[in-house]
């Protein structure tokens, strides 16, 4: 660590870490724009292709858990190589995967094309872009990640409607590559602006001043003790975070892949259903930058307590959903609440464990986030097609959240302002 204790940088200058901010937020924006992109290109593949619903769907479920299941490698990779790389890396990878899918022939190249490459193009971005964020900030961790998140929540608004008018003026495939292409050169350029800690660039988090050092005690108290992957899983604390997180991604991509199924199913017009999604949108990036603010002020752990809650009061209230504004008063309230637990999950794990190793240990956490997706998504379908209703599958979304209440509030809440060297 670079050692500046006798200098304080100038007052006027703009401190880094919003540089940061603003790299890691069109770095999110680029992939939720094509991630959140899906159904636009989803049937004019089927009319094509002539494959199955099913079997075209499991591509992108593939993408999905080869992300999670890489992400805590990615997570060491990342402590150990620093975010550029990983960019760098990411953008090859989306690159090489919207060009073999955007040719795909058969399904084994839509499988290596979404599955495998975007896959882990996606696993390297995620995940470093979540832990550096943590360590340029301590007191603003949660207002900075929440800004940062802010723009997948750009790319829900923009993404969607900018594919399907590229789609059906070219063609899926054009749309494919233009837009894939694009967004993985942004990633590219935006990742150059990362670094991996303040302390590499002789900084300290949130742009506290240095005080020289006549002005320091003689006697200080030695830094904390770094929380390696290992210790870090030896700790209770660990694993509630891990479930909440598993359980919270349960909900979420149930609502992801059935919400306008389930609106469809109760005679609501499918144009009309997908403008929930638009009111999730807006409401995703008011939920992320508000908890953010409260979050710093209250604490991660009562912040996500909230948000918690909230989310499984509105899947009770869309269990008995009939009526579109009952579908819109959901929309804002899930939005908001799945917003804000978002960021806040990568925060209370920096504030739990400290910023060291805190890539390998976001990335465990992370692993849950894709398993509880993936089950929730299929538990949700095979429910359904047994009993043909969702208010079951949306009741037991709502109890599990209330379990990641129950582990929320079973950790101690974790020592604010934590530094530790990089």
């Amino acid at each position: 660590m670079v050692n500046r204790a006798n200098q304080i940088p100038s007052a006027n200058r703009l401190f880094y870490g919003w540089i940061i901010v603003i790299a890691s937020f069109v770095i999110l924006f680029s992939f939720v724009f094509m991630s959140n992109s899906t159904g636009v290109f989803f049937k004019p593949m089927l009319n094509e292709m002539g494959w199955s619903r099913g079997i075209t769907a499991g591509a992108f479920s593939l993408g999905t858990l080869v992300a999670g299941l890489a992400a805590p490698f990615i997570g060491v990779l990342a402590d150990k190589y620093g975010p550029r790389v990983m960019m760098i890396s990411s953008a090859v990878f989306l690159s090489a995967g919207y060009v073999l899918a955007s040719k795909a022939c058969n399904i084994l190249q839509l499988y290596l094309g979404v599955g495998l490459l975007m896959g882990l193009g996606s696993g390297l971005m995620w995940t470093p872009v979540a832990a550096m964020a943590a360590r340029w900030f301590v007191a603003r961790r949660g207002i900075a990640l929440s800004l940062i998140q802010a723009g997948a929540g750009a790319g829900t608004i923009v993404g969607p409607p900018i594919a399907t008018f590229i789609t059906y003026q070219l063609d899926w495939r054009s749309a494919f590559l233009i837009l894939g292409l694009t967004m993985a050169f942004l990633t590219l350029v935006a990742g150059q602006f990362l670094r991996r800690s303040p302390q590499e660039m002789g900084l300290l988090p949130d742009g506290v001043k240095l005080k020289p050092i006549s002005e320091t005690k003689t006697e200080s108290k030695p830094a904390p003790k770094s929380t390696t992957v290992a210790d870090a899983m030896k700790q209770g604390a660990f694993w509630k975070v891990f479930w909440a997180h598993t359980l919270a991604s349960f909900a979420q991509q149930v609502i992801v892949v059935h919400l306008i199924a389930a609106a469809t199913d109760r005679e609501i017009t499918p144009a009309l259903a997908a403008t929930f999604l638009s009111v999730q949108g807006v409401t995703n990036i008011i939920g992320k930058i508000s908890m953010g603010f409260i979050s710093d002020r209250i604490g991660r752990r009562i912040s996500l307590t909230i948000s918690l809650s909230l989310a499984s009061l509105a899947l009770f209230w869309l269990s008995v959903a009939t009526e579109p504004w009952m579908f819109y008063v959901f929309a804002v309230f899930w939005g908001f609440s799945y917003g804000s637990w978002i960021p806040m999950f990568p925060a209370i794990t920096g504030d739990l464990f400290g910023v060291t190793s805190l890539g390998g240990i976001f990335g465990w956490v992370t692993l849950g986030n894709a398993v509880g997706g993936a089950a929730g998504a299929f538990l949700a379908g095979v429910i359904f097609d047994n009993v043909q209703s969702y208010t079951i599958v949306f009741i037991l979304s709502a109890s599990l959240l209330i379990v990641g209440v129950y582990l929320m509030l079973a950790i101690k809440d974790p020592k604010r302002a934590r530094q530790q060297p990089v």
